[in-house]
This record gives C-alpha cells, sequence and structure tokens, in this order.
C-alpha cells in the first residue's frame, strides 16, 4: 500500500490590483472581521490534514501576515512573480524544504474570500484513485459571444454546451505541477491558471463542480457580494 499523500496549500495573492481602482491590492481589502486574503486562508486553516500554507505575497510586502495566524508554523510567506505560473513556482520552491513528489499541492486564489467548505470535500473525494489532479469549475450557463477586437462588434456566438469556467482551489501533483510550470516558463508560456500548465504537458485533471458562489473579486462591487455571500453562509468571522 502506497503511504499517505501530504496536503499543501499556495495561496496566490501577489497581485498588485492595478486594474482594482485602490491604493491597496484587493486582497488586504477589509472583509468582515478580517481581509479578503484572510478569508481566502480560513477554509485550509480549519482542515487540520493540511500540512501547510504558503502565502505567496507581493515582492517585498510585509501586509499578507498581519492576521491571527501569523506566528503558526503552518502558515509562512514568499515572494511572488510577475506572473501567475511565476508565482505558483515560487510558492512549489519555498514548500520543497517540506513536500514529496508525490504529495497535493492545492493552489487557490488569494482573492478567492467565499470558498465554501462542500466544495474542498468534494475536490478531496474527487482526487481518490486519481492521478492527473482535479479543479472546481461551473458550467457556463450565459450566451457566449465572440468579440471582434478590431470594430467591437459581435463575430459569432460560441456554442456553450460542453464550455465550463474553471475556478480554485486547483490540486495536482508535486512534481507533476512544478515540472509543468517550469516547461511553460521555459518555452515563455503564461498560463492563465495551473490546470492550463498541466495541459500543455499532456494531463487531462479531473473537473468537479463546484458553488457558484465561490467568487472571485476583481472589481470593487463584488466585495459587496462576497460580504453577502459570507454573511448567508454564516462565515463573516474568522474562527
Amino acid at each position: 500500500m502506497a503511504p499517505p499523500s501530504g496536503h499543501w496549500v499556495i495561496i496566490v495573492a501577489a497581485g498588485r490590483s492595478q486594474r482594482f481602482g485602490s491604493d491597496q491590492p484587493k486582497q488586504y481589502m477589509a472583509l468582515g472581521a478580517g481581509r479578503v486574503v484572510d478569508f481566502a486562508i480560513l477554509p485550509f486553516w480549519q482542515n487540520q490534514w493540511i500540512d501547510k500554507i504558503m502565502v505567496v505575497h507581493p515582492e517585498g510586502d510585509k501586509r499578507w501576515n498581519e492576521n491571527r495566524w501569523a506566528h503558526s508554523e503552518r502558515l509562512c510567506g514568499t515572494p511572488g512573480g510577475e506572473q501567475r505560473h511565476q508565482s505558483v513556482l515560487n510558492g512549489l520552491h519555498a514548500l520543497s524544504a517540506w513536500a514529496k513528489d508525490q504529495d497535493w499541492v492545492w493552489v487557490h486564489d488569494g482573492a478567492r474570500p467565499c470558498l465554501h467548505p462542500d466544495d474542498i470535500a468534494a475536490l478531496r473525494l474527487g482526487l481518490e484513485d486519481e492521478s492527473a489532479g482535479a479543479l472546481l469549475g461551473t458550467p457556463v450557463t450565459d450566451t457566449i459571444k465572440r468579440l471582434n477586437t478590431s470594430n467591437s462588434r459581435v463575430e459569432n456566438t460560441v456554442d456553450r454546451q460542453d464550455l465550463w469556467s474553471a475556478m480554485t482551489p486547483q490540486v495536482f501533483r508535486f512534481s507533476a505541477l512544478y515540472h509543468a510550470l517550469c516547461d511553460c516558463e521555459q518555452q515563455r508560456l503564461t498560463p492563465t491558471d495551473e490546470c492550463g500548465a498541466m495541459e500543455k504537458a499532456g494531463w487531462n485533471p479531473r473537473l468537479i463542480q463546484g458553488r457558484r458562489d465561490n467568487i472571485k473579486v476583481t472589481r470593487p462591487e463584488d466585495l459587496l457580494l462576497a460580504r453577502l455571500i459570507l454573511q448567508s453562509q454564516h462565515r463573516m468571522d474568522l474562527i
């Protein structure tokens, strides 16, 4: 029987939110009893089977550790890179002192504060007997149009039958994810998520349907929506 796999978390919070319209990154915006990034950390912190949480923060930024868990050995931080995949690579490098090749690495957006415990449970269950890894997503329900960017007119309607919106967490074996991201770096590719890098490396990860309220804060109005979601889930406190 194979030994049990460890579980490690990378919280990607290295963005500077230039499009958010604030003088501070969106992951540090106030939300309930904490900040957006604190609520992104919380559902992992509450699971003792998580070995360590690595927060990838902007270079030189100390605000990432202004939370109640800052002095715990289960939470640590490392500077990010210019692109998302570079930030995740930095997180993997930082975890390499502890993680084994076949351990699972959970990558989650620091700007997704509404991840529900049920989604974590579903994703963990989906990893059983899985080698390629898995990620959360939701089926596309809106009508999708392809835009002609030269004249800002609709070019055609895209068939949405098999289209899904990818979310985080995305979970992959440590070694497989590391090599997939290294390959992208060497080829000067910029995957927008970890699954994209795994796909380019020849993997077909499992897609697990998640909750639609696992939103990503990208605009100021998303903060209000996040507060409403957390209130409806009775999760406004950092407990």
